[in-house]
């Protein structure tokens, strides 16, 4: 009798671990915001702001749109500054939609670099090496002058500009 006892107490056991183990692991799923600025360039507020408008681009054309600013890309891949984008883009699962369409512009201070890669059928539709040139030159001043939040905001601009015209069927080309 006492070894049934006990066995149902391990049971028990195991049942409540598995669960805890489950719900730790749907908790600390990791995820990426639409902003993120590991550098601090920005204000939480300027950050907010940047989030804010990123998602409702992302809403409103089905096609994620990332913002990562990492202080040194090197400390989170072996490779280039495209491997990182790729590296994020796969790691935090980026992108709406089955084709995962986004559009992700990662950025690191220690060499001033960055790199805008492209998923998803719509995405590389929206977002032609052209027209990632012209978003280049919307930022690219403030960029240089280290205005960061001007010339993220004029990025996003940028990049709905590109959205809308290619929801219209005529993508900057």
């Amino acid at each position: 009798m006492r070894k049934r006892q006990l066995l149902s107490l391990l049971l028990a056991l195991l049942i409540c671990l598995s669960l805890t183990v489950s719900a730790f692991a749907a908790q600390s799923a990791e995820t990426l915001a639409h902003v993120t600025d590991m550098a601090g360039l920005l204000s939480a507020d300027q950050v907010e702001t940047l989030n804010a408008t990123a998602e409702s681009l992302s809403r409103e054309y089905s096609c994620g749109i990332y913002i990562v600013v990492l202080e040194d890309y090197r400390s989170f891949t072996n490779g280039n500054i495209e491997q990182c984008g790729e590296e994020l883009f796969e790691y935090f699962s980026l992108g709406e939609g089955l084709s995962r369409n986004c559009l992700l512009l990662v950025m690191s201070m220690a060499e001033r670099d960055f790199d805008m890669t492209a998923h998803g059928d719509f995405a590389n539709y929206a977002f032609t090496d052209y027209g990632k040139q012209v978003l280049q030159n919307a930022f690219a001043g403030d960029f240089r002058r280290n205005d960061w939040y001007s010339g993220f905001t004029r990025y996003l601009s940028a990049v709905e500009q590109e959205l809308h015209a290619a929801r219209n069927g005529s993508p900057v080309d």
